[in-house]
C-alpha cells in the first residue's frame, strides 16, 4: 500500500535523488498523526492553505501542532505516496471493480458503521456528491448540488442524529443495476424489519414499496412525480382545488396523497406506514406531510456537517478524494457515538463538536509527538521545531475529557487514550566541572516547577558561548544554560535528566 508505493518510488528514482532524506517507510503512528493532521485542517478551515504556510515560522501563518508532529517534507511524501490497496494485484481487479483502488477501505468502513450502531426508526435515503473535477470515469455532474461535479454516493443515514449507516459509490454501468429502486433495495438489506425508509422523488415508486413491504418488512414514505403511471390524470387538475386542500387515495396497504402546498402546486406524496387522513391545524397538512418534512433532510444535514469541518488537500487522485470524504462520515460517526455514550459530558450539553474534533485530532498526532521529543535527535532539532513540541505536547488536555470515558467503559467503540501519557519534564544539567570540584544536583521535587514551560527553565532569551567548551577548537553559541549556575552550556557538556509530574522518591544524582 503506502509504503509499498514509496519502496517502488525508490527503487525506481534513487540514484537520481540527491537525498534520501523523509523516505524511510511509514510507522503506524505516522499514518494515525496523518488522519489527525487531515481532521486538524478541517477544524482550522485550513484546507486550502498551502503546506509551506502551515509548516512556515510566520506565526500568522503557521500552525504549531503541524510543526511538532512531523516534518514538512515528511508530511508531502505521506499525501504524495498514500494508497489503500495492493498495486499489484489492481489491473487485475480493477476489470471487475473500478472502485478497486478503495474498495477494501471503504468496505471496511461501511462494515463498522453498522456494527457499532442501530438507527432508529426513521432512516433518510439520498446521494451525496464528493467535489471533485478530476480524471475519473465515473464522475456526475449534478447541477443542483453546490458542488455540481463530483463522485456520487448513495447513502442511508440515521434522520434523527444524521449517522450514515451505509455507503454505496456510483461507478457507471456494472453488473449491478442502478435504477433507484434497485439502489434503495440494496442499501435497505442492513436494516431490520419495522424501520421506515424517507425518500425523494427521485426513488418512489409504488413497485418499490410493494416490494420494500414483502422482502424486508420495511417501511417507506417519501414524494412521487406526478407523472408516475401511479397517479391518476384526474389528480392532475389544479386550477379548481382550495389552497391547502388534501385528496387522499387508499389501496390496502397503500395511500396515496394530493396536497395543494402553493397555488397550482401540486404536490404528491406515497405511503405504506400512515393509515390515517388525519390534519393538523397548520395549512390543513396532513400527518403524512409532516413526518415526511421532519426526517427528509438527513442525508443532507450529514452533507452539510461534513462540509463544516472538511478534512481535504486538494489532489487530482480520486481515491483520496473518497479518503477525505471517509473521513468526513467517520469522524461524524464517532461524533454521534460519543454522545449517546456520554449525554452527561460537558462537550455533548454544549453541542461542541468542533472541540471534540479538536481533541480527537490531537490524540492522533500525540503518539508522534512523544516519539519525536524521546527520540535521541530532539536535541539536534531547531529551536523554533523544539519549543512547538514542548508547546503542544504541554497543551494536550491531561484531564481525559474524551479519553477517559471511551478506554474505560467503551473500547470497542473509540480508543483516544492510549497515548496520552507522556514525559512531562525534561531538564538540561551541565556536568561537574572537574577542576571546581563534584557539584551535587538537587532533585528535591519542591524544585521544580511541572506547570511552567519547560523552555522557560532551559533556555535564556539569548544566545551564549558554552562556558565548557574550549574557546580555540570551537566557538559555539548556545540557548541552554545551567539549571544551577545558570551558564550556557552546550549538549555536549550537558545531560539530559527526566523528572516525572509527581516524585514520590528524589533521584540520584550520577
Amino acid at each position: 500500500m503506502t509504503n509499498s508505493k514509496l519502496m517502488e518510488h525508490l527503487d525506481r528514482n534513487g540514484d537520481k535523488l540527491k537525498s534520501h532524506k523523509y523516505l524511510d517507510a511509514f510507522i503506524p503512528e505516522e499514518l494515525n498523526a496523518l488522519l489527525g493532521l487531515l481532521i486538524l485542517t478541517g477544524v482550522f478551515h485550513a484546507n486550502k492553505e498551502s503546506i509551506a504556510d502551515l509548516f512556515s515560522d510566520d506565526i500568522n501563518k503557521s500552525k504549531p501542532i503541524f510543526k511538532a508532529t512531523m516534518p514538512r517534507d515528511r508530511l508531502k511524501h505521506m499525501l504524495k505516496f498514500l494508497r489503500f490497496d495492493d498495486a499489484s494485484t489492481r489491473d487485475e481487479r480493477k476489470q471487475s471493480d473500478r472502485l478497486a483502488p478503495i474498495r477494501d477501505v471503504f468496505e471496511s468502513l461501511n462494515r463498522l458503521f453498522r456494527e457499532y450502531y442501530t438507527p432508529g426508526t426513521w432512516v433518510t435515503v439520498d446521494e451525496h456528491l464528493a467535489r471533485y473535477r478530476g480524471k475519473c470515469s465515473f464522475k456526475q455532474y449534478i447541477p443542483s448540488k453546490p458542488d455540481r461535479y463530483g463522485i456520487k454516493i448513495w447513502v442511508i443515514a440515521d434522520s434523527k442524529n444524521y449517522y450514515p449507516l451505509i455507503l454505496e459509490i456510483y461507478i457507471g454501468k456494472t453488473n449491478l443495476s442502478n435504477k433507484p429502486e434497485d439502489i434503495v433495495l440494496r442499501l435497505a438489506c442492513v436494516l431490520n424489519p419495522g424501520h421506515i425508509i424517507v425518500g425523494d422523488s427521485y426513488f418512489t415508486s409504488l413497485s418499490l414499496t410493494n416490494k420494500l413491504l414483502k422482502q424486508h418488512q420495511i417501511g417507506y414514505l417519501g414524494t412521487i412525480k406526478k407523472m408516475r403511471v401511479e397517479i391518476p390524470r384526474s389528480l392532475h387538475v389544479t386550477k379548481t382545488r382550495e389552497l391547502y386542500s388534501s385528496i387522499f387515495l387508499f389501496t390496502d396497504k397503500h395511500i396515496l396523497l394530493s396536497y395543494i402546498a402553493k397555488k397550482n402546486k401540486n404536490v404528491f406524496l406515497l405511503t405504506n406506514v400512515h393509515t390515517s387522513k388525519a390534519l393538523s391545524e397548520y395549512k390543513n397538512k396532513a400527518l403524512i406531510i409532516l413526518d415526511y418534512n421532519k426526517s427528509k433532510s438527513g442525508v443532507d444535514k450529514l452533507d452539510q456537517l461534513i462540509k463544516e469541518y472538511r478534512s481535504y488537500r486538494a489532489t487530482a487522485r480520486w481515491p483520496c478524494v473518497v479518503f477525505y470524504d471517509l473521513i468526513g462520515f467517520s469522524t461524524h460517526a464517532a461524533w454521534v457515538l460519543y454522545c449517546l455514550k456520554f449525554p452527561e459530558s460537558k462537550m455533548v450539553k454544549t453541542k461542541n463538536r468542533k472541540e471534540f474534533l479538536y481533541i480527537l485530532g490531537q490524540q492522533l498526532v500525540n503518539p508522534l509527538i512523544v516519539i519525536r521529543k524521546n527520540s535521541s535527535k530532539f536535541k539536534y532539532y531547531h529551536s523554533v521545531i523544539k519549543t512547538a513540541i514542548t508547546q503542544v505536547s504541554s497543551s494536550i488536555p491531561t484531564d481525559r475529557s474524551i479519553s477517559e470515558n471511551f478506554s474505560e467503559q467503551s473500547p470497542d467503540i473509540l480508543d483516544v487514550s492510549e497515548s496520552e501519557s507522556y514525559v512531562l519534564g525534561v531538564e538540561t544539567i551541565a556536568k561537574a566541572n572537574p577542576s571546581q570540584g563534584d557539584i551535587d544536583i538537587d532533585t528535591d521535587t519542591d524544585s521544580i516547577n511541572s506547570n511552567e514551560p519547560i523552555s522557560k527553565l532551559v533556555t535564556k532569551g539569548k544566545r551564549g558561548r558554552c562556558n565548557q567548551c574550549v574557546r580555540k577548537n570551537v566557538d559555539l553559541k548556545v540557548t541552554a544554560s545551567c539549571r544551577i549556575c545558570g551558564l550556557f552550556v552546550c549538549s555536549k557538556h550537558s545531560k539530559n535528566i527526566v523528572f516525572a509530574q509527581t516524585v514520590k522518591t528524589p533521584l540520584s544524582s550520577s
